[in-house]
């Protein structure tokens, strides 16, 4: 079983305080722009706070529970960095048209959930018991021939128990093969103890003809 380092989530997090911190440099966050807003100087709604306000602004944001006490509180919805820059978030008369900003919204939406499905397979493919299961899959003498066809492993789900020596055994699901003539193919693990690893149990291979029948 592989575990995440400290050094593999600073990238992560590291990017989500990035965003935080950039996120308005354009006056506007992209949530801001669907809604139809921008941010402005309290005391002349006519101008754009300069860069290094909106950067100070955002920085706040690491102190998330304070801003969301001060935003509760206050008659105007203002954050705790509105109050100290000088800064009020205003509906935008130069917005985009109601139907564009949906639209915007739909093809970020589409975006962010394609990426997510690209990560999530990535990630899957990253772990010991994925690995664990691909080797056998590509020794396993019946997929041998296929695999030579068609190389790729495609569609993997997993489903894990990381108990030791569970009474039910974690399953690794992939398709070898193409869509049509391919195989489904099925590997039942079982976390050991001694040494910590995955081991194979079974090989359940069938026709996706058969799946889908």
């Amino acid at each position: 079983m592989q575990s995440r380092g400290l050094a593999d989530l600073l990238p992560f997090y590291g990017g989500i305080v990035f965003v935080l911190i950039v996120k308005d440099v354009f006056g506007r966050s992209l949530g801001k722009l669907l809604l139809g807003m921008t941010i402005r100087k309290v005391d002349d709604f006519s101008r754009r706070p300069p860069l290094i306000v909106l950067l100070k602004r955002n920085l706040l944001l690491l102190l998330f529970p304070v801003e969301g006490v001060v935003l509760v509180r206050d008659a105007y919805a203002r954050r705790l960095a509105d109050k100290w820059w000088g800064t009020v978030v205003l509906d935008d008369q130069k917005a985009m048209r109601p139907i564009l900003r949906i639209l915007l919204g739909n093809i970020i939406l589409f975006g962010f959930f394609s990426a997510a499905i690209l990560f999530q397979r990535s990630g899957i493919e990253k772990t010991a018991a994925f690995q664990t299961a691909e080797q056998a899959i590509r020794v396993h003498s019946s997929l041998r021939l296929l695999l030579e066809q068609a190389p790729e492993i495609e569609e993997p789900e997993m489903h894990l128990d990381l108990r030791v020596n569970a009474e039910n055994p974690s399953l690794v699901r992939v398709r070898v093969g193409d869509e049509e003539t391919g195989k489904l193919v099925s590997v039942s693990l079982n976390l050991r103890e001694n040494p910590r690893g995955w081991e194979v149990l079974d090989i359940e291979i069938k026709p996706i003809s058969e799946v889908e029948d």
